[in-house]
C-alpha cells in the first residue's frame, strides 16, 4: 500500500482507524412507529436519566448555585408583590381613625364668607366641615357701602386698598377671582362637586348676599348653598348652651345678637360703630401725637410721626402689641374721651396723667424698629400706656360722635328682649370676632357690663348673673363662628338650603322677608 507523503498528518494518525459514526434513525413512513424505533427511544431515555434532570449533573458547581439564587430571587419578588397588593386592597376598603371607626370626609365645605362686611366682617375663612380650624384665612382690606342709586360701592378706609367698585358686575367679578383663588390654592377641590355652607351675619346686606350667591351658584356652579347664622354657630362651640348674648366684635361694627332656644332673634339685636376700624383710627392718632421716630443713621433730631406711619406698621402694633387694661376709666373722665384723630378729638392732660399712673406695663416706653419711605429705617418710641388704652373708646364710648360703647349696646339689647329671657341671656355672654383676640378684652368687657347694670336700677338685679359663656376659651374668638358651622355641618344639623336649580338669581331666603 502506497504511503502518503509527509505533511500535516503523521503516519501514526494515518494508521489509526476513525471511529464509526452512529447511525441516524430514519423517519418512519406515514408516522407509524416500528419496533426498532421504540427500542431506540427507550435507549435515548435511559441516557437522559443518566445525565440528570435538566442537565444538572452536567453543570458545574458554581453554575448550579447561580441558577438556584436566580430562582429564589424571583420567588421572593413574587411573594413581596402579592403581599403589597393585598395591603393596598385592604387599605382602600377602610381608613381607620383615632377612634377606631371608619369615617369619610364630609362632602360639604364650611366657608366663612364676606357676607357681613357692612356688619363688621373683615376677613374670609374657608375649609372643610368637620375640621377644627379653617384652611384659608385672608383679610379683606375694604368696606362696602350702598349709595342712594342702589349701586354697591367699595371705598377706602385710609389707604388700605386703593380701589373703588362702582357696580355689582365689578363686585361679582372680584368675588369670582377671590373664590377661585381659594379653591385653586387652598381647598384643592372642584367647586362643582362640593356643597357650600355660608356663615352669615343677621345684619348682612341682602344685595351683597345676592352677589355671593350668584358667584357660587352661577359662576362656580356649586350644587347647593346652606346658610347658617353666625350667632347661633358661635354659640354651638360652647356645648349644650342654647341661650346667650353673642357679641360680634368685627371690623366696622360690633353687633349684639340674642340667641334663645338655639334661634337667633335679629329684631332685638343692637350695634355700635366702635369696632376694629375705630380701634385702628384711635391707635394711629395716639401714635401720631405721642410717638417719636429716631433715625437709625443718627443724623438729625427726633421727628414726630405725623406722616411716617404706614398702615402696615399700625396694623402690626394693633395685632401684636395691644392689650385691654383691666382698670376701667372713671365716670367723670369719659366726657373728654373719644377716638383720637376723628372730629379733632384730643386727650386732656388729666386723662393722660391717669393713663400713665394706671399703666400695668413693665416699662414706661415701648420701642419698635420700623422702615419708613421718607426717613428709612429707625426706631419708633411711644409710651407704653398707648398699648393698653388704645381700645378705651370701645368700653367708654365716643361722646363727640354720639356713639355708644359696647357695654351700653349690651344693656340696650337686654332692655329689648322679653322679660322671661333676660336672665338666661345675660348668664351666657359670648364674645367673638377679631377684636376679641386682644388679651384681657373679654374680662374687661364683662367687668364694664356688670358696672353698667349696677348703675341702672332697672337692671341691677341681673348684674349678679352676668357671666361669660366659655371661661376655658378653648377656641380663638375670631374662629368661633367658622368652627360652629363646621360642627353643625358635620353633625348633619339642617338649615336653610338653596340648590343651583332653584336659584333664580334674584331671591334668597332671608329673615327680613315677610312671606317667611
Amino acid at each position: 500500500m502506497q504511503q502518503p507523503h509527509g505533511g500535516a498528518y503523521s503516519e501514526a494518525s494515518w494508521q489509526t482507524p476513525r471511529p464509526p459514526e452512529p447511525a441516524q434513525a430514519l423517519p418512519v413512513a406515514g408516522g407509524l412507529e416500528t419496533a426498532g424505533s421504540q427500542k431506540k427511544d427507550k435507549n435515548r431515555g435511559k441516557k437522559l436519566d443518566q445525565r440528570g434532570v435538566v442537565g444538572m449533573n452536567s453543570m458545574s458547581h458554581w453554575s448550579a448555585l447561580r441558577f438556584l439564587f436566580y430562582v429564589g430571587t424571583r420567588l421572593t419578588q413574587l411573594v413581596v408583590a402579592i403581599v403589597c397588593i393585598g395591603y393596598l386592597a385592604q387599605s382602600r376598603k377602610q381608613r381607620p381613625t383615632e377612634g377606631g371607626d371608619v369615617t369619610e370626609r364630609n362632602t360639604e365645605i364650611a366657608v366663612f364668607v364676606v357676607g357681613g362686611v357692612t356688619a363688621g366682617t373683615h376677613s374670609l375663612r374657608a375649609g372643610f366641615s368637620g375640621d377644627y380650624a379653617p384652611i384659608h384665612s385672608s383679610t379683606l382690606k375694604t368696606k362696602f357701602t350702598f349709595s342712594s342709586s342702589g349701586i354697591i360701592t367699595r371705598t377706602v378706609g385710609h389707604t388700605l386698598h386703593n380701589t373703588v367698585v362702582e357696580s355689582e358686575e365689578e363686585l361679582e367679578m372680584r368675588l369670582v377671582e377671590h373664590f377661585r383663588d381659594v379653591y385653586r390654592r387652598d381647598l384643592l377641590v372642584d367647586a362643582r362637586t362640593r356643597k357650600v355652607a355660608i356663615v352669615e351675619s343677621a345684619l348682612a346686606p341682602v344685595r351683597l348676599r345676592l352677589a355671593v350667591a350668584r358667584v357660587l351658584l352661577g359662576n362656580l356652579r356649586v350644587p347647593q348653598l346652606s346658610f347658617y347664622p353666625a350667632s347661633v354657630a358661635a354659640l354651638m362651640t360652647c356645648g349644650s348652651v342654647q341661650a346667650g348674648l353673642v357679641i360680634d366684635c368685627g371690623h366696622r361694627t360690633v353687633s349684639v345678637t340674642p340667641v334663645y332656644e338655639a334661634r337667633a332673634l335679629p329684631p332685638y339685636a343692637t350695634s355700635t360703630p366702635l369696632a376694629g376700624l375705630a380701634l385702628f383710627d384711635n391707635l394711629r392718632g395716639l401714635l401720631q401725637n405721642y410717638a417719636r421716630f429716631i433715625p437709625a443713621s443718627g443724623k438729625g433730631d427726633d421727628v414726630q410721626c405725623q406722616d411716617l406711619l404706614s398702615d402696615s406698621v399700625v396694623t402690626h402694633v394693633m395685632t401684636k402689641m395691644l392689650l385691654a387694661s383691666p382698670i376701667a376709666l372713671p365716670e367723670k373722665m369719659r366726657a373728654n374721651l373719644g377716638v383720637v384723630g376723628r372730629n379733632e378729638c384730643v386727650l386732656s392732660d388729666e386723662l393722660v396723667s391717669f393713663y400713665e399712673s394706671s399703666s400695668t406695663c413693665t416699662g414706661t416706653a415701648t420701642r419698635l424698629t420700623i422702615d419708613t419711605e421718607r426717613c428709612g429705617r429707625g426706631l419708633l418710641l411711644f409710651p407704653s400706656w398707648i398699648r393698653e388704652r388704645a381700645a378705651e373708646p370701645l368700653f367708654s364710648g365716643d361722646p363727640a360722635a354720639d356713639h355708644q360703647s359696647i357695654p351700653d349696646a349690651v344693656v340696650q339689647c337686654i332692655g329689648r328682649v322679653p322679660v322671661d329671657t333676660r336672665r338666661a341671656l345675660i348668664a351666657n355672654v359670648l364674645v367673638v370676632g377679631g377684636v376679641a383676640d386682644l388679651p384681657g378684652f373679654r374680662h374687661r368687657l364683662l367687668h364694664d357690663i356688670v358696672a353698667r347694670l349696677h348703675r341702672d336700677s332697672r337692671w341691677s338685679a341681673l348684674a349678679a348673673d352676668a357671666a361669660l359663656a366659655d371661661e376655658s376659651q378653648a377656641f380663638a374668638p375670631s374662629d368661633r363662628s367658622w368652627i360652629g358651622t363646621s360642627l353643625a355641618v358635620a353633625a348633619k344639623i339642617g338649615t336653610v338650603e338653596l340648590s343651583r336649580d332653584d336659584f333664580d338669581g334674584c331671591t334668597l331666603p332671608d329673615w327680613t322677608a315677610i312671606s317667611q
